[in-house]
């Protein structure tokens, strides 16, 4: 990979940081003030099944920790991947060593697998026609 590309990734990923860090903060605040909790840090203290009996208001809540923790691991895959930029270990797969392929980085600059080693380890989810 060209400096160029590297660079190109490295914007790419500032860009898909910056608003991630202001969803991820104003989801902490919605779902703090909604859990009635100080600290959005360990939300696995808020029992799902409690909340769940409690009705239908909760459904937000219960929604607005689903985005939470899928913003923060979005936020630690940008974050690595950086990481990885720096460290001059980006664009190696980490199962089986090789170089990802940019049609691969270009669509999902954080990938840490080639797509080979992908279709073999992350779980694999059918698209009903529904989805489409």
């Amino acid at each position: 990979m060209t400096n160029m590309q590297m660079d190109l990734i490295r914007n790419r990923l500032l860009t898909m940081k910056q608003p991630l860090e202001t969803e991820i903060g104003s989801l902490e605040e919605t779902v703090c003030y909604e859990a009635g909790v100080e600290t959005c840090d360990n939300l696995s203290n808020i029992p799902v099944e409690d909340r769940a009996e409690r009705g239908s208001a909760d459904y937000d809540e219960i929604v607005g920790i689903r985005l939470l923790d899928r913003a923060r691991s979005r936020m630690k895959d940008i974050v690595a991947a950086l990481d990885r930029i720096e460290n001059c270990t980006f664009g190696q797969c980490d199962r089986c060593g090789c170089e990802i392929s940019q049609d691969r980085l270009e669509p999902i600059p954080f990938a840490r697998q080639c797509i080979d080693c992908a279709r073999i380890t992350e779980p694999k989810t059918d698209v009903s026609p529904g989805n489409l």
